[in-house]
């Protein structure tokens, strides 16, 4: 359980400073700015409308993987969710996000 903490906490600093470097770069992808803005919606406090937002982008992640090999980018998008619902105490539904995103980890290795 502690690395499962570990990696959510180092994700949340990850989106973080993802956040940062998005708002400084024009032209990102429609994914992109969904988890720039469902981030910010976390960062306020809003996490049932990033929990919408991370999966609207998870869903274009999951049809853009089909066309490249962006494992890494649903890796992170499901780990983020199952971060946003611990939150939510929807444990059931945390660790169906967290063991998504070891798998798309492994698939990515």
């Amino acid at each position: 359980c502690s690395i499962v903490s570990r990696a959510l906490h180092l994700l949340n600093i990850k989106r973080r400073l993802r956040t940062i470097h998005l708002y400084h770069n024009s032209g990102n992808s429609d994914k992109d700015n969904l988890l720039t803005i469902a981030t910010a919606k976390q960062l306020k406090g809003d996490i049932p409308k990033a929990i919408e937002l991370a999966e609207q982008a998870l869903r274009q992640q999951q049809v853009d993987s089909k066309n490249s090999n962006r494992q890494h980018d649903i890796y992170d998008t499901t780990l983020f969710l199952g971060k946003l619902f611990q939150s939510q105490r929807n444990y059931a539904q945390a660790e169906s996000y967290v063991q998504q995103s070891f798998h798309h980890a492994a698939k990515g290795s």
